[in-house]
């Protein structure tokens, strides 16, 4: 049977996704607006090209870490239900059921609702949108995206591959311009930033981990993998790795 045509049994998922959608699937739940918010919180804290550099690097360096660890789980229990499966197996039924309550009413689904209310303001930004009409745009996209994903995983995985490739030639587009357009004038003067103490960088560092967040969320894509002993580690580890480069 080939990849795209093989029937899944009765009680799994359709194993559909290869390396490159779990690449795209990593990459695409890590860089959201956490990137673009927290930069300037951070050149505030630390000061400097250099030291704010290495904050984000050991970020980095700290999520691939959680990275090669979900790597191993997930290609030795590649089933659907990602860090679900792996909680309730290592402690038991009743802390993989509050982990997945959790997740439905708290924290997969505030996440879907903080970007939904997110859209708007950018939105506004080239369309103006009235209190209603930024609701309703919300509501839109959540409604949007929930349509694709239930008409099957392969639709639901090509859109997340476009959204990321258009996301990550963004930013590729925004790091070419600060290097090829003219810099504005600086300043004359200011003041001479002073000594940064290590409460500084572990507030830091505290942003770039949440800029980070997202990276676990590939464990739920398991159960939907060809060949996830092949493909899980190097998706996972890939993509963070992407990421921070």
């Amino acid at each position: 049977m080939s990849d795209e045509t093989q029937s899944a049994p009765p009680d799994e998922l359709l194993r559909a996704l290869g390396l490159f959608d779990v690449i795209m699937l990593a990459v695409g739940t890590v860089i959201g607006s956490g990137v673009f918010l927290v930069p300037a919180n951070i050149a505030r804290a630390v000061h400097g090209a250099g030291p704010m550099l290495g904050v984000w690097v050991v970020g980095g360096i700290f999520t691939l870490l959680g990275a090669m660890s979900l790597a191993e789980l997930g290609a030795a229990i590649p089933h659907a239900g990602g860090i679900y499966t792996f909680i309730a197996r290592a402690f038991g039924p009743m802390a993989g059921f509050l982990c997945g309550w959790m997740l439905f009413t708290v924290g997969t689904s505030g996440s879907i609702a903080t970007l939904a209310a997110a859209l708007p303001i950018y939105a506004s930004a080239f369309v103006p949108l009235t209190p209603a009409g930024a609701k309703l745009l919300g509501i839109a996209a959540i409604a949007f995206f929930t349509v694709i994903n239930a008409l099957g995983v392969r639709h639901g995985a090509r859109a997340q591959n476009l959204l990321t490739v258009l996301k990550v030639g963004g930013i590729v587009a925004m790091v070419a311009a600060v290097f090829l357009l003219p810099s504005p004038p600086r300043a004359a003067g200011g003041a001479v930033p002073g000594p940064v103490g290590a409460a500084a960088y572990g507030a830091a560092l505290v942003a770039v981990l949440w800029a980070y967040e997202g990276w676990h969320d590939i464990s739920f894509a398991a159960g939907e993998m060809r060949r996830p002993q092949r493909d899980f580690p190097r998706g996972s580890i890939g993509g963070v790795l992407l990421v921070l480069g």
